[in-house]
């Protein structure tokens, strides 16, 4: 495969010929001057010795009148010029030219001598006489570069006379006007009146082995006339007057190489230039002016490294190759190297020294840039370890960079982002940024790493608990990480500052007994949520939670409100079982599970629902017979077998009416009132109300007590194993 060098025309001469023609009419000789041409032509050698004179007197002539025919004659040039004394001229001398010869034969006579004057351009390489039209001819420079010299194309006049005169033969009065039927031709003489240039294209081509080639072929005669020439002439001449002069020699000499490893070639005074190329590197000037394309130019001068746009400016005293022009790095990690200088093509098995532009891939030159490039990461240089980005990943920049504050993080950001639009993405970049301190650097973070919540690890561990401390006073979010596990608490916080009085939350105000009358149900159900969120933070969170001392003194205070609040009802159990409260309602369908439900549970009977159940013993209208009745007594009977001790027994709670029915107009509860305020009573305990009654249930799951149905036994072990 061939590399196309170069394309260009060569200057071919084209003579502007100007000719000088002698003509004459022809006619037959009168009788004298036929008398004389036969006395030179056939008569010659038989009365050779006599005189002109001696001829008129033996055929009785008078002699003015061969005197005049001779005349003629030698004017007409059937003659050559003699002495035309008659009494010392002898027939011996009369001598016939050619012209005269040649009408002898025919018997022809010419008239007295006409001339004409003709231009024709005469192209040697085709051998013909052209239209300049057609040609689009040009003035003929041999200073040009591409100039066949006239040595090879010469202008033959001989040649030339004699195409004029054949030209002439058959040329008619259309053509020429004087040129009639009996014109005699008798003389061309022709010569050179300018020389002009006709162009023909060539081009010549490398291959992968360095052989020279070249093309000039075309559809046109004169295309094809050229290639012929170009083939049939010497390659030494083609390669002085055209090849040679399209190469030119420089002051240093190309390295060895294998022609096979060229990537690409083009002459000296070319450039190679790659548009597939990601970063393109030139030493001490860019040969480009619009700067599309990051740049590095190596300069020897340079003190400092500089970006200006997308190039950047890199002190650089690292030696480069002979006739190094630019590097070219491609997006996948591969660089190629242009260097100019002399090395030999082969033309015609013959090597031959020129100048040349070769494209090599690359394998220490870059490297090397790499690693100066990288000299400069430090803090006053952030935009050229930016500029890296464009040859490095970002953990690979992350890698060479170093420790920053959170401002030189917001400037390498922002050079970053000039980059590749994106600017810092990872995380890691906050193992070397300086720990966050304020909400000035806060913004900065945020600012630059909008796609991150700011984790412990990142900020001093006083501003990052200040940040806490504040979303949970404001209820709202702190962005950091751990945000998802502080939103409960917040949320509980928020939720139950607008269920309390204020001062009752205040962790400044002492903790007092008449505060349990003045909480509803949902804030005490939200100060155990608020508690049970902040055991889970410290068991998450020790660290965190051992420095947020705001919340820790909320936290306290709300234990010691509970505390307070608790006094008001049942006491904790210290064997911790659960406490079933049981309603008349399923004492009365599931008497039956009373004796397995009092093993997992402690039990406690309200005392109006015993009161119920000895109304029920009787039955309607007295009908002890009654389904109602005998389910009464029976569990009543049931009860009876538990030997239940008086503290299974217990009285209803009207200090609790305010909680558990807010609309009520009178102190007085009605039976399930009571026993909703038994169940109440031992909040603080693991309770379950149990009810077959739905409506009862709802109201127990309104008052944030666990209810229930039915009682569900605990597996056995051997049924678990």
């Amino acid at each position: 495969m061939f590399k196309e060098l170069k394309r260009f025309e060569v200057s071919l001469p084209v003579y502007e010929m100007e000719s000088h023609v002698s003509y004459q009419a022809i006619r037959q000789p009168s009788v004298f001057e036929g008398m004389i041409l036969n006395l030179a032509v056939k008569y010659k050698n038989i009365l050779g010795q006599f005189s002109l004179s001696q001829v008129c007197e033996k055929f009785k002539i008078e002699p003015f009148l061969i005197q005049k025919a001779l005349s003629s004659l030698i004017d007409n040039e059937m003659l050559e010029r003699c002495d035309t004394d008659l009494t010392t001229m002898q027939v011996r001398n009369l001598a016939v030219t050619a012209l005269g010869k040649d009408l002898y034969d025919k018997n022809e006579m010419p008239s007295t001598n006409k001339n004409a004057e003709l231009k024709r351009k005469f192209y040697p390489l085709i051998n013909q006489f052209i239209n300049d039209q057609a040609f689009k001819l040009k003035p003929y420079d041999a200073q040009a570069r591409f100039v066949i010299p006239p040595t090879l194309f010469d202008a033959n006049i001989e040649h030339v006379n004699q195409m004029i005169r054949d030209m002439l033969e058959q040329a008619t009065e259309k053509q020429f006007e004087w040129k009639k039927p009996n014109t005699n031709i008798s003389e061309v003489n022709s010569q050179v009146s300018k020389t002009l240039a006709h162009h023909l294209p060539v081009r010549i081509a490398l291959n992968n082995q360095g052989h020279l080639g070249y093309d000039a072929k075309g559809n046109s005669e004169v295309q094809q006339a050229f290639s012929t020439w170009l083939e049939q002439t010497n390659p030494e001449v083609v390669w002085e007057h055209i090849l040679s002069k399209t190469f030119q020699q420089v002051e240093n000499h190309l390295p060895n190489f294998e022609w096979s490893s060229v990537l690409d070639v083009t002459l000296a005074e070319n450039n190679l230039l790659d548009d597939n190329a990601l970063i393109r590197v030139y030493s001490e000037k860019s040969p480009n002016k619009v700067n599309d394309k990051p740049e590095i130019i190596l300069s020897a001068q340079a003190k400092l490294a500089k970006i200006q746009g997308k190039t950047l400016t890199l002190p650089f005293s690292t030696t480069l190759p002979d006739g190094f022009q630019s590097l070219y790095f491609y997006k996948d990690q591969t660089a190629t190297l242009i260097i100019k200088g002399n090395t030999n093509i082969f033309y015609a098995k013959q090597p031959r020294l020129v100048a040349l532009q070769i494209k090599l891939s690359d394998e220490q030159v870059w490297t090397n840039i790499q690693t100066e490039v990288l000299r400069w990461n430090t803090t006053v240089s952030l935009d050229v370890l930016a500029f890296t980005r464009y040859f490095l990943s970002e953990n690979e920049v992350f890698q060479h960079a170093p420790n920053l504050t959170m401002k030189e993080a917001v400037a390498l950001h922002e050079a970053m982002k000039k980059v590749n639009n994106s600017g810092l993405r990872s995380s890691v970049w906050l193992d070397k940024i300086q720990r966050i301190s304020n909400l000035s650097e806060l913004t900065d973070f945020r600012k630059t790493f909008s796609h991150l919540s700011l984790a412990p690890q990142w900020a001093e561990i006083i501003f990052f608990v200040k940040l806490i401390e504040d979303a949970f006073e404001n209820g709202k979010s702190a962005g950091t990480t751990l945000d998802k596990d502080f939103t409960d608490l917040i949320q509980v916080h928020k939720s139950l500052k607008s269920q309390i009085n204020p001062e009752l939350l205040n962790p400044n105000q002492p903790v007092s007994a008449q505060h349990s009358t003045k909480i509803s149900i949902k804030a005490l159900v939200l100060l155990g949520e608020w508690l049970n969120c902040y055991d889970e933070l410290v068991q998450n969170h020790p660290e965190i939670l051992t420095l947020c001392g705001k919340i820790k003194k909320q936290q306290q205070h709300l234990v010691d409100l509970k505390e307070c609040i608790a006094q008001s009802f049942a006491p904790v159990r210290e064997n911790g079982k659960k406490i079933a409260i049981l309603d008349t309602s399923y004492l009365m369908d599931r008497s039956d599970e009373l004796t397995r439900l009092s093993q997992d549970y402690f039990v406690v009977i309200p005392k109006v629902v015993l009161h119920e159940l000895d109304g029920l013993k009787k039955g309607k209208d007295n009908d002890e017979f009654s389904e109602e009745a005998q389910k009464a007594r029976r569990a009543i009977r049931t009860i009876e077998h538990l030997n239940l001790t008086s503290e299974h027994i217990e009285d209803s709670h009207d200090e609790f009416i305010t909680l558990i029915a807010k609309t009520k107009t009178t102190n007085k509860l009605i039976a399930d009132e009571k026993i909703l305020s038994v169940a109440f009573f031992y909040r603080f305990n693991d309770c379950e109300l149990f009810s077959r009654d739905v409506n009862m249930r709802n109201l127990a799951k309104a008052l944030d007590i666990c209810a229930r149905s039915e009682f569900q036994s605990k597996p056995a072990l051997d049924s678990v194993n």
